[in-house]
């Protein structure tokens, strides 16, 4: 079945669903009496548990929306609606995501070629969710402790034309940092630090001394050198080479070409971050675009020792595709980490998919029936959008201007038919999730392209809250390190049921231009307790839990002294 996903849910009657347990406050637990009898590789490490708070990106949340009570949906679940969609639509559509309260701003200058991205984060401590996004005027925050409403963060010209954004800690001193990149004609990349009295941002132009680009895309974070600190990759457009910006105590050099990562002649968009063959250290995939044109697909590189191999012919991986956007998971539950790389679907043959394996990378696209071969394809995400334990498949698309969304089903991914209504006339470009109302669900966040002849205040980055009718109990789990690299960016956590075992990875950059809240987000199913999780710090120590660890919670484990 192929079909659409809309982005404007709308049903005409609906019961509220049942109030869900992780609704009512926990007393907080000193895990350390859970921990597995394995030592413990760090000088300290606890967990606490507490529970998510409603609301928590600042405004109140859309009213909770089931399903018709009664209807073909309250009985089959999403997924026989999905197997016998028109008659489950026609007596009661399955409501999947709620559109919030939009996030406007006046603006009177057209949208520059590639869009903006948006990131997702803790900008002030206040423990609310505020949302980054970038736009032809400038770098705005939709702050969570104002209801929501947006404000432009700096009036420096230098940052009009804003492209990718992130919100990293890259000093370790618990100020987050936001890292943009901006678009010609002023193209460069811009780090702003807070204030320790406000929350205000400024240029820091020290941090980023030597850097001169004209076209840079999607950066992504990670401590490349094993040197404790956050490392950033800037991927760059034609005729220019990428910039791998070493932390050297604060200050950023680029040591690109040394690295051997500088690829002058790729059209390199978005960078991600994952140590494919589990070395213990991050490396590094580029998407390309101009593929068919330029000869050079997507690359992998192999990180030895803080200098890189192009590992992309030998590991599977030289398809050559328009590239935009990149989402890392495990998508088949084997353990090891997948690769889905938004393209111009119809003119690349689809968006690809490849899942790895003990000798590489299978190009799994068509078994997986992962092309959507109509879209043209930016920002993605491999999420557990319903719960489940396992993840799906959001893409944001443009021409037409449609997301495309699938269901992880058996080893395929099911496309979900189009619920109601459509899109005006925008296109999604970029694409981050987080759980913005604290009900264990994922949310979507999106940044709009406007391509229709709107003016005046227009929104540009939209939420939609997941309103799944029938999702599975979960377990968020946030982590803290000591030393620089506070955020534990890089880490790997294996978590355990009896349904079988889960990998998520945390990164920082990704999808096209944007950065997710930075939780790792279980899907639990019908379980109510993890039986183990492990987690795999960025310097190779491992925290280890023994359960039962109840679900439906947010579990920080600390490895600060």
């Amino acid at each position: 079945m192929i079909g659409r996903l809309s982005l404007a849910f709308v049903l005409a009657a609906c019961t509220p669903p049942t109030p869900r347990a992780a609704d009512a406050e926990l007393p907080q637990r000193d895990a350390s009496a859970a921990l597995d009898p394995a030592p413990l590789l760090g000088a300290h490490a606890e967990a606490r548990i507490s529970s998510p708070r409603p609301g928590s990106d600042g405004g109140a949340p859309p009213s909770a929306c089931g399903i018709v009570e009664g209807g073909a949906c309250a009985s089959c679940g999403v997924l026989e609606c999905i197997a016998d969609w028109p008659t489950c639509h026609a007596e009661a559509p399955c409501l999947l995501f709620e559109e919030g309260t939009p996030i406007a701003w006046p603006r009177d200058t057209p949208a520059d070629e590639w869009g903006s991205g948006v990131a997702i984060g803790h900008l002030d401590d206040d423990g609310r969710l505020d949302i980054v996004s970038g736009a032809p005027d400038g770098l705005w925050v939709s702050w969570g402790r104002g209801g929501g409403t947006s404000a432009r963060l700096s009036h420096d010209e230098r940052l009009a034309h804003v492209a990718a954004v992130t919100i990293i800690d890259a000093d370790g001193d618990g100020l987050r940092e936001i890292l943009a990149t901006t678009q010609p004609p002023n193209g460069g990349v811009h780090l702003l630090r807070r204030t320790e009295a406000a929350a205000e941002y400024f240029r820091d132009p020290s941090a980023l001394r030597g850097v001169s680009v004209t076209s840079p895309g999607g950066p992504a974070w990670a401590d490349y050198d094993g040197d404790g600190d956050l490392d950033v990759f800037v991927p760059c457009y034609l005729d220019e080479p990428s910039l791998l910006l070493r932390n050297d105590g604060g200050t950023f050099v680029d040591v690109a070409v040394e690295a051997g990562v500088s690829d002058p002649e790729a059209a390199s968009l978005q960078a991600h971050w994952l140590d494919y063959d589990e070395e213990g250290d991050p490396d590094l995939f580029v998407a390309n675009d101009k593929g068919v044109t330029t000869g050079i697909p997507s690359r992998l590189f192999r990180n030895d020792a803080g200098r890189f191999t192009d590992v992309t012919a030998a590991l599977g991986l030289e398809r050559l595709a328009n590239a935009m956007g990149v989402a890392v998971g495990d998508l088949d539950a084997d353990l090891r980490l997948d690769l889905h790389v938004t393209t111009i679907g119809y003119l690349d043959g689809g968006q690809m998919l490849f899942l790895g394996r003990e000798e590489g990378f299978e190009d799994a696209a068509a078994e997986w029936h992962a092309q959507a071969t109509r879209w043209y394809g930016w920002g993605n995400l491999l999420i557990d959008y319903d719960n489940d334990g396992d993840l799906d498949a959001i893409v944001a698309g443009t021409q037409p201007r449609e997301v495309w969304m699938a269901e992880n089903v058996g080893g395929a991914l099911v496309e979900i038919g189009e619920i109601a209504s459509s899109l005006p006339e925008e296109g999604q470009v970029g694409l981050a999730t987080a759980d913005l109302d604290g009900d264990g669900r994922l949310d979507l966040v999106f940044w709009i392209w406007e391509r229709g002849p709107r003016a005046g205040s227009v929104a540009m980055v939209r939420r939609f809250y997941n309103r799944h009718p029938s999702t599975g109990h979960w377990l968020r789990v946030q982590l803290r390190d000591r030393g620089p690299n506070a955020a534990a960016i890089g880490a790997r956590v294996h978590l355990e049921t009896t349904d079988g075992a889960q990998l998520r990875v945390l990164d920082a950059g990704g999808s096209f231009f944007s950065s997710s809240e930075p939780v790792l987000h279980f899907g639990l199913g019908a379980r109510t307790h993890a039986d183990r999780i492990e987690v795999t710090w960025p310097d190779g120590g491992v925290t280890r839990l023994a359960g039962p660890i109840p679900a439906d919670q947010t579990l920080t484990i600390d490895r600060r002294p």
